[in-house]
């Protein structure tokens, strides 16, 4: 049975959170500057909150469709970080899923079970474990999802006939957390700096 403790509530003081100090210039869900007036936007606790792109929006709607709206009203800081999904990012995780490539990074205790680290982006408060764990456990096949808030690192099981890891890390897209498993995250962020140093270059 998967178990995933929601955030203890009253655990954050209400001046903290920030759906109630939500404005019309920050995105609603990761806090970056809303550039495209009211394009964009979900309505959460009877109000319409700004969000800065199409990749905000569909995490939010994701989030709330999915009951796990209490991520916004716990939380204490923003990822900061627009989670849209690139094609080439859908592509990766599909490869993860090949077997020659999953054999570096997936464990097989047996025939039908998987088990594997991921190191998940986007971690910045206890909320955001919880619905990193939530949705990682609401996945069909899944087993075990723990995340630790300190590490980043996620450790999920899984079953091999039900479910896939390029199935498990686009649950994580889904909801604006990043994935990748642990062992490749170095090579991962080495990229993403890389691209970020030809952006600025030019």
């Amino acid at each position: 049975m998967n178990t995933v403790a929601a955030p203890v509530r009253g655990a954050v003081p209400a001046r903290e959170s920030l759906s109630q100090a939500d404005t019309e210039r920050a995105c609603f869900h990761c806090g970056l500057p809303v550039t495209t007036g009211a394009r964009f936007g979900i309505s959460f606790d009877g109000r319409m909150r700004s969000l800065c792109c199409a990749g905000c929006e569909a995490v939010a709607r994701t989030i709330l469709d999915a009951g796990l709206d209490a991520y916004y009203r716990e939380r204490t800081a923003a990822p900061a970080v627009s989670p849209a999904v690139q094609k080439s990012t859908l592509a990766v995780d599909a490869l993860f899923d090949l077997k020659g490539v999953q054999s570096r990074f997936v464990a097989a205790p047996d025939s039908r079970t998987r088990s594997a680290d991921l190191y998940i982006d986007g971690i910045t408060c206890s909320a955001c474990v919880w619905l990193a764990e939530s949705a990682l456990a609401r996945q069909r096949g899944v087993t075990q999802a723990s995340v630790n808030q300190v590490t980043h690192r996620a450790t999920v099981a899984w079953n091999d006939d039900e479910t896939t890891l390029a199935t498990l890390l686009g649950a994580l897209r889904r909801v604006g957390g990043g994935g990748e498993p642990a062992a490749a995250a170095p090579a991962f962020a080495a990229r993403r700096q890389a691209h970020r140093r030809a952006r600025i270059a030019r």
